[in-house]
C-alpha cells in the first residue's frame, strides 16, 4: 500500500454549519474574554478611566450620585430589564412549544439558556474576584487597594464597618455606602 493511499483512506468528520458555527462562537467567546482579561490586566485602563470621572478638587467622582445616572440609568433600567426578560422567556416558552413559527424551538432553547447562564456567570465572577468601586481605592480616598482582578483582598477591616472587604461582594458598586 502506497502512503497516498493510506492518507485518502482516512474518513475525517464533516463539520455541519451549526456545529461550526459553534465552535466559531465559543472560540470568540474565548478570545474576547481572553483580549479584555489582557487590556484590563496588562494595561491601567481602568484607572485611567477613574481617574478621567474622579474630580480632584471636591474629592469625589461626581456622577456618583447624578440623579439621571441613579434614578434612570441604574434603577430603572434595571426595572425595563426585568420586565423584558420575563416577556422574552414567555416568547421562548412559546416558541418551544411550537405555537411561534417564527421562532424555532431549538432557537428559542439557545436563548433561554442565554438570559438564564449569562446573569449567573456574571454574578458568580463577580463574587470570585475582589475588585472594589473606584471610590473605595485608596488613590481616590477611600479605604482599599488596587487589585488585579484575581488577586486576593486583604484581611483588614474597612474603616467605617467591622467586616473585611471580601464579606460583602466588592463589585456591588451600586449607590449605597458612605458618600465622599
Amino acid at each position: 500500500m502506497s502512503p497516498r493511499e493510506l492518507t485518502t483512506s482516512l474518513p475525517t468528520p464533516a463539520l455541519d454549519s451549526s456545529r461550526r458555527w459553534l465552535l466559531a462562537q465559543g472560540a470568540l467567546l474565548i478570545l474576547s474574554a481572553w483580549l479584555l482579561y489582557w487590556v484590563f490586566e496588562g494595561s491601567d485602563l481602568d484607572r485611567q478611566l477613574a481617574r478621567a470621572l474622579f474630580d480632584q478638587e471636591l474629592g469625589l467622582f461626581p456622577l456618583r450620585r447624578n440623579w439621571f445616572i441613579e434614578a434612570v440609568m441604574h434603577k430603572a433600567a434595571k426595572q425595563v430589564t426585568y420586565v423584558l426578560v420575563a416577556a422574552s422567556l414567555y416568547l421562548c416558552w412559546q416558541g418551544w412549544k411550537g405555537r411561534l413559527t417564527w421562532l424555532p424551538p431549538r432557537n428559542a432553547l439557545l436563548a433561554t439558556i442565554g438570559m438564564v447562564a449569562i446573569p449567573l456567570a456574571t454574578s458568580t465572577a463577580k463574587l470570585l474576584t475582589a475588585r472594589y468601586c473606584p471610590w473605595d481605592l485608596s488613590e481616590f480616598g477611600g479605604y482599599a487597594p488596587h487589585l488585579g482582578l484575581f488577586e486576593t483582598a486583604p484581611r483588614a477591616s474597612r474603616p467605617d464597618s467591622a467586616s473585611p472587604p471580601g464579606t460583602r461582594p466588592p463589585a456591588s458598586c451600586g449607590s449605597s455606602g458612605p458618600s465622599r
